[in-house]
């Protein structure tokens, strides 16, 4: 029986948690580059190197997108029993 002091065990898959937390990270990174460059091209700032840097940073920013629209993998292994599942009736009781 799991007792209230006892610590949870790690999620499923830490590694997936890890890989999504990083691709997090660089999207947020991605982002302020970006708004640096629309800055810079509000400002007045146009070279040939800031296209093409803006368009491999949305490129690549789109790409995240697509890659975190996905659900986050579960914290909860799918092999324990159905009590323990938050879904179980009475969980969160």
């Amino acid at each position: 029986m799991l007792h209230l002091t006892q610590e949870l065990e790690p999620p499923a898959n830490p590694a997936q948690f890890k890989q999504r937390q990083r691709l997090e990270a660089e999207w947020a990174s991605l982002s302020r580059k970006l708004d640096g460059l629309y800055d810079a091209i509000a400002e007045g700032l146009r070279t040939p190197g800031l296209k093409e840097k803006l368009q491999a940073l949305e490129a690549r920013k789109a790409e995240l997108e697509r890659t975190l629209s996905a659900p986050a993998p579960s914290p909860i292994p799918g092999d324990l029993p159905p009590v323990f599942h938050p879904t179980a009736t009475g969980a969160g009781c």
